[in-house]
């Protein structure tokens, strides 16, 4: 009788696992021929999984480091450590990460309120602009600083993805330069997903 009773709750564990993590509808920027590059680079059975990708690049650091965050079908997320070198010559280095299975949940919180929160409703065109356009017409023209970092955010699945890439975006937000709101936008994109994964995995 025990052993039907644990069978009935194992049961219906699985069912609401597989109910209350479901992958939400995305909208996508872009479609595209290829399929996800990353289902084969990190050997995911799911090809239909949901990536999330935060990316960090700078000049002295020879490449790109970034953190993935794998949404599958079945319910579960992984997590890697992936570092895109740029010397082709050198190997990609990956490692898994361990999420504790409590903490599932708090991903899946995350990406549901990507989707329904629309928040990456972020105009690309002014992530990067290298001017002020002051009220009057007038058009200020200004440099930006060398070796800093530039912050990236991607999401991919399937034949799908969508792309936000910001040259030193803090100090553009600082300094209210144009398209500052939009910077700031993927900023707090980006911190929010790095703050669950220090937060909520390892």
């Amino acid at each position: 009788m025990r052993k039907i009773h644990l069978i009935i709750l194992l049961f219906l564990k699985s069912v609401c696992y597989s109910q209350d993590f479901k992958i939400p509808e995305i909208e996508f920027q872009e479609i595209g021929d290829k399929q996800n590059p990353y289902v084969k680079l990190l050997n995911l059975k799911d090809e239909n999984s949901l990536i999330i990708k935060i990316g960090f690049e700078s000049y002295w650091a020879g490449g790109i480091h970034s953190n993935l965050i794998v949404f599958q079908n079945d319910g579960n997320v992984v997590r890697y450590n992936v570092f895109f070198p740029k010397d082709n010559l050198k190997k990609i280095e990956i490692s898994k990460k361990r999420i504790k299975k409590e903490k599932i949940p708090d991903f899946w919180i995350l990406i549901n309120s990507v989707a329904k929160e629309n928040k990456l409703n972020i105009d690309k065109d002014k992530l990067n602009i290298e001017r002020i356009e002051y009220e009057d017409g007038t058009v200020l023209k200004y440099s930006t600083r060398s070796d800093c970092v530039d912050e990236s955010f991607e999401i991919t699945q399937g034949n799908k993805k969508t792309y936000f890439s910001s040259y030193d975006p803090l100090y553009q937000i600082k300094q209210k330069n144009s398209g500052f709101e939009e910077r700031q936008k993927l900023v707090d994109l980006i911190d929010e997903v790095e703050n669950l994964i220090k937060i909520k995995s390892n």
